[in-house]
């Protein structure tokens, strides 16, 4: 038997493994929701946009406020009259939104072979470029892997994107990743009793969900154009919130507020706009332009990787407004991306971090991203500052404000609409976010006291993940382990280089994989990669190659299932290496030589 089967066969064999324990009482993903009792309580009435006052809200269902606010409109629309927060029934509402983790995780099962293809009806992907980091260097959470085991072509980019909200996802990727839930069903729950800041008690239910790969139907029918936008299908089960739902769990108190309602006006239990976090460049560029940093309470809380250190945070201040992350005051950028180049937008933090939650203990609800409803709105309903670029005749209502904007979206009548393809002018694309609601008494009660984690629970990084980039003038090939040295390339001015679809996993010394070693030739810049320090080190004496380095980890040609060619151009001693057959074709024709296989995967 050769060893490429043998190998196979082994993949096949771990895969139905994995499969076997998924089958199990496994679970892959971990969702916790905060009981939202009183039940039947009655909405507040509010003009869209209007800044929340004793003398607008309640507002006057006849007479439209006229006097100019802080932001910047010409449409009437906002101002529109609503009553909101009524909910006639007891919910869960998610304590946290859905971070990059759960959201990679959702793809590897679904999409386990990495196929990413256009789903019916809608024609979206479950990911897109902006996910790419490769692409989308400072806000790129989730790296594609080329050539992987099924269920391991998504990375999260890097660790310290793993507990942050998911960005760049638009609402119909969203409904993909709540009816795949729905499908795969909870497996368990634990239940524990908490303190709301007002003191109340509030329940609290970790559920322990499984994916499926049934994502057309579920809690929404996403399977017939004529279906609806986000009807629910079901009475209970998991969902997006609706308006009045992300509403109460947000600001509604339950008892008098000291405006006169028994709702806060910002999502941090306080009729305050809560203090923004700040990262230390935040803070500079803050000062430097005369923004909020220049505010006594504006203190450095946030590290330079977008975790906000809780012991850095004023008990007082956590007890009277709270923080939240909006208002330009959160800069950071992965260790990757080009330096000092933040692209003008703030960046979010670790979800829960900011420890300032809502009446009903959930968390972010201003601030961080913005979080689409199931509610349905107009397309006219969409701030102009943004463009109905799909044409749709409804939106979806969002929720919560952003990193990268004001305080005006913290308010309780900042009752917006978005695309569910995501605006492209403004910020919902980018900062477009989610968390769940949960309906329903969980019978039976299944406990999470035998449950385990799936191997979809673990989060995959591309730390191990080798890219390619490419130099459309010299032809080079280069091979990385380390993300950052591709971006490198791919952000020179003029240096031409595009990343290539040959991504793959380093292969550990235990699973058979040998170091290889990268040296620019001093001639051409193109890469030359050998197997082993003996090799490396015989090219460097022999000169006309600089910058040797440890590239990545391999297995040697003929061991694995995909076989890296290597190309040599006699007339200039150029290198190249590619596993694909277009470049196979391309080298030839360039007077390039193949020299057979050089490593596998």
């Amino acid at each position: 038997m050769s060893i490429q089967r043998r190998r196979r066969l082994r993949n096949r064999r771990l895969r139905n493994q994995r499969l076997r324990g998924q089958r199990q009482n496994n679970y892959d993903i971990k969702l916790s929701f905060a009981g939202v009792d009183q039940a039947g309580n009655e909405g507040v009435a509010i003009r869209g946009f209007v800044p929340p006052s004793e003398e607008t809200i309640p507002a006057d269902p006849v007479n439209s406020p006229v006097a100019p606010f802080a932001i910047d409109t010409t449409s009437e629309l906002l101002f529109n009259y609503q009553v909101v927060g009524g909910v006639p029934y007891e919910y869960g509402i998610g304590q946290f939104e859905i971070t990059a983790a759960q959201y990679c995780a959702f793809l590897n099962a679904v999409d386990a072979e990495g196929e990413n293809p256009k789903q019916p009806w809608t024609k979206v992907k479950l990911w897109n470029e902006k996910n790419n980091p490769l692409v989308n260097h400072f806000q790129g959470q989730i790296l594609y892997v080329d050539h992987a085991e099924d269920g391991q072509h998504y990375a999260v980019a890097d660790p310290v994107w793993a507990d942050k909200p998911v960005m760049m996802i638009n609402g119909f990727q969203f409904a993909y990743f709540i009816n795949s839930l729905t499908n795969g069903g909870a497996v368990g729950q634990k239940q524990s009793q908490r303190k709301s800041p007002l003191g109340f008690d509030v329940e609290v239910t970790d559920r322990y969900y499984k994916f499926s790969e049934t994502i057309d139907n579920g809690s929404y029918n996403l399977s017939d154009s004529n279906y609806a936008f986000l009807s629910r299908q079901n009475v209970d089960g998991l969902f997006f919130p609706s308006q009045d739902e992300w509403i109460k769990a947000a600001y509604y108190a339950g008892e008098e507020t000291g405006n006169g309602t028994n709702y806060f006006y910002f999502p941090t239990v306080s009729n305050e706009a809560p203090i923004p976090l700040f990262t230390q460049e935040g803070k500079d560029q803050g000062l430097a332009e005369g923004k909020a940093a220049e505010s006594p309470f504006a203190q450095v809380n946030v590290s330079d990787t977008g975790e906000v250190q809780i012991k850095e945070l004023d008990q007082k201040i956590k007890r009277n407004q709270g923080y939240s992350n909006y208002n330009f005051g959160v800069f950071w950028q992965p260790w990757y991306a080009p330096e000092g180049k933040t692209y003008g937008n703030a960046n979010v933090t670790d979800v829960g971090g900011s420890d300032s939650p809502s009446p009903w203990l959930a968390y972010d609800m201003g601030g961080n991203i913005v979080e689409y409803t199931d509610t349905i709105a107009g397309a006219m309903d969409i701030p102009h500052l943004s463009e109905n670029l799909q044409q749709l005749p409804v939106a979806f209502r969002a929720h919560g404000g952003i990193a990268n904007a004001t305080g005006y979206q913290l308010w309780i009548s900042a009752t917006g609409a978005g695309d569910p393809y995501g605006q492209i002018i403004g910020s919902a694309y980018e900062y477009g976010g989610a968390r769940l609601s949960f309906l329903g008494d969980d019978e039976p009660k299944k406990s999470a006291k035998n449950l385990k984690r799936s191997s979809r629970a673990d989060v995959i990084t591309g730390q191990n993940v080798v890219t390619r980039a490419d130099s459309v003038s010299t032809f080079d090939t280069h091979y990385s382990s380390s993300l950052g040295d591709t971006i490198a390339l791919l952000v020179e001015e003029d240096g031409g280089y595009v990343s290539m679809p040959s991504s793959f996993f380093n292969v550990s010394r235990k699973d058979g994989g040998r170091p290889f070693y990268s040296m620019t030739h001093d001639v051409t810049g193109t890469s030359r990669i050998v197997r082993g320090r003996k090799q490396m080190n015989e090219v460097m004496e022999a000169g006309g190659y600089s910058d040797p380095v440890e590239a990545f980890h391999a297995l040697p040609p003929d061991q694995g299932d995909v076989q890296f060619i290597g190309y040599f151009n006699p007339n200039t001693g150029a290198y190249g290496y590619s596993e694909l057959e277009a470049d196979a074709v391309g080298f030839t024709e360039l007077g390039y030589i193949s020299q057979g296989a050089i490593w596998s995967v």
